[in-house]
């Protein structure tokens, strides 16, 4: 595993309404089962965040206070869970474009998509995370 700065940008349109989330944290990146592993910790959500990846899809797992797993595959529509304190909520991720681009010195996740809960549409998504690797 090398130790990584992690870049993460979250924009998000609920409504017409649009929220941009940026976050650095500090990580790991690494090979794990044929495929690239991003870990860090989020202090807000007083856990960690994995994921996994290859060329054509990644796994986003949120552990802390809210739990979550996030599939990103271009094209398709997957049951995903979100776990709060107050209970679970079904989730559906539906991946418009997905796109990975990797070197020795770091590389680069973006991710477009549609979140649904409860069967409902509740916003469209773009997420971007990239990294590079500490000296």
């Amino acid at each position: 595993m090398q130790t990584v700065t992690i870049h993460t940008r979250l924009i998000t349109n609920v409504g017409g309404q649009t929220e941009k989330i940026q976050n650095t944290f500090k990580g790991t990146w690494g090979i794990r089962d044929n495929r690239h592993l991003l870990s860090y910790n989020e202090a807000d959500n007083g856990g960690s965040t994995h994921v996994l990846f290859d060329m054509a899809q990644a796994e986003l797992r949120r552990m802390g206070q809210v739990r979550s797993r996030m599939t990103f595959a271009e094209r398709e529509r997957v049951d995903s869970r979100y776990i709060t304190p107050h209970g679970a909520l079904p989730m559906q991720i539906h991946t418009h474009r997905y796109q990975a681009a990797m070197s020795e010195l770091g590389g680069r996740l973006e991710v477009s998509y549609a979140l649904f809960l409860a069967g409902s549409h509740v916003s469209d998504n773009k997420l971007l995370i990239e990294w590079e690797v500490l000296n």
